[in-house]
């Protein structure tokens, strides 16, 4: 199961002040994960957009992370593996392409909780009703995370939410 979070900062300019808290503290996102609470929203709203990533640079982020041995032309790992025709047998390229699109099958939702004051679990008055909001109508991130790895393995911004193509 994926799921996808969004950061959307409290000032409409705080997006680089976002990026520079994420990118000062490793654990950062780990930390607002764990901070997630549940909650019916009366106005729920993010811009549709489509996010395409094309990159052929795969295997040189792949080796800084320290898998370079299927790159290795004299792998002979992967020829243990893999009949070939002779010669060495590596991965010489990888491209990798991700797509994210959101349109308008967004979310709306309502709640209300009345709750009891008396001793016969019957109220006249009712708690007054919270109203939540997302609205994402100013820059924010974007998370898509695989649930039972906990995993993040897409993320993106929309800088401009509210432009039309």
């Amino acid at each position: 199961m994926f799921s996808m979070f969004i950061f959307l900062p409290n000032e409409r300019d705080g997006l680089p002040s976002l990026l520079h808290k994420a990118s000062n503290d490793p654990a950062f996102f780990s930390q607002q994960f764990n901070k997630l609470e549940s909650r019916t929203y009366n106005v729920f709203w993010i811009p549709k957009f489509k996010f395409t990533y094309l990159t052929a640079k795969a295997p040189e982020s792949l080796s800084i992370m320290g898998l370079d041995l299927p790159f290795q032309e004299d792998c002979k790992e992967l020829t243990e593996i893999v009949e070939t025709m002779g010669g060495p047998f590596y991965v010489s390229m990888i491209i990798q392409k991700a797509v994210v699109e959101v349109d308008e099958g967004g979310t709306t939702a309502a709640a209300v909780t009345y709750e009891s004051d008396d001793d016969m679990g019957f109220s006249l008055y009712s708690e007054p009703i919270k109203i939540y909001e997302f609205v994402a109508d100013h820059p924010f991130l974007f998370m898509i995370r695989e649930e039972k790895s906990r995993s993040v393995l897409l993320a993106g911004a929309v800088l401009n939410p509210l432009l039309q193509e």
